[in-house]
């Protein structure tokens, strides 16, 4: 077990460093993100681990019959060996029940081939439903050198068939810190409307598959308010990512 406590302030102004930028770190475990929960009724906890470690807890109290929930939200990262990971999933819970806390969530992104479901077992945790469902994710290795036709030779075959689908049926909402203001990027062209106007449609689509699916979407409101939430700050960078709305130009 790694011991955790209460993460000092001066080490909240590093806190994205530990959480997010490094590989295996995740935006749902950044200050951004937990001032944002806050503001949805979550009480977010920054702890800090014994070995520099650091895991970002968004607490709820139970109703009427009192106590708390934690949720980890995709922590701990997963930037250390399956023991680890587990060891300090076990420390922060510990510290989080000493503080009144009586269940603890957490669903790190970590492959399943890794051991990492048998060291939750040896510290007594047991599956649940998914919170942050992670279907239909894909990662695919990018770098120096590494072209279109490259980069889809790494997927299956029954993926690269459903991105040029989406390439000649679907507008597409893409990410891309390199494009520069009305600018839509090499081979997109530009959309009917602005972000709003895609994030709207965008959210008609989540409504409509919500109720195929079975499942609760936030109401258009919630579901466009994250976009007041400010970029956290890189002084190594004089870059800012942007989200852009753009559809795939037409492939003579």
């Amino acid at each position: 077990m790694i011991e955790f406590r209460e993460a000092r302030a001066d080490e909240l102004d590093a806190w994205d460093d530990l959480t997010v930028r490094p590989p295996g770190g995740h935006v749902l475990q950044s200050r951004a993100w937990a001032d944002y929960r806050a503001e949805a009724g979550w009480h977010p906890r920054f702890l800090m681990g014994a070995d520099g470690s650091a895991v970002l807890a968004l607490l709820k109290p139970w109703p009427r019959v009192g106590g708390w929930s934690a949720y980890l939200s995709r922590g701990p990262v997963p930037t250390a060996d399956p023991a680890t990971l587990a060891a300090r999933l076990d420390g922060a819970s510990r510290f989080l029940t000493s503080q009144g806390v009586d269940v603890v969530a957490s669903d790190p992104q970590v492959p399943a081939a890794s051991g990492y479901a048998h060291e939750l077992d040896r510290i007594g945790f047991v599956p649940i439903e998914e919170i942050q469902p992670s279907r239909h994710r894909l990662s695919v290795p990018l770098g120096a050198g590494i072209d279109e036709a490259t980069a889809l030779a790494r997927v299956t075959k029954q993926t690269r068939q459903r991105i040029r689908k989406a390439e000649a049926e679907l507008r597409i909402i893409r990410y891309d810190k390199a494009i520069g203001r009305g600018s839509a990027g090499e081979g997109f062209e530009k959309p009917d409307g602005d972000l709003d106007w895609a994030l709207a449609r965008f959210h008609v689509m989540l409504v409509e598959t919500a109720r195929r699916r079975s499942f609760e979407i936030l109401p258009r409101k919630r579901f466009n308010d994250w976009r007041t939430v400010p970029t956290w700050p890189d002084s190594r960078s004089t870059s800012r990512p942007r989200i852009g709305a753009a559809h795939r130009s037409p492939v003579s």
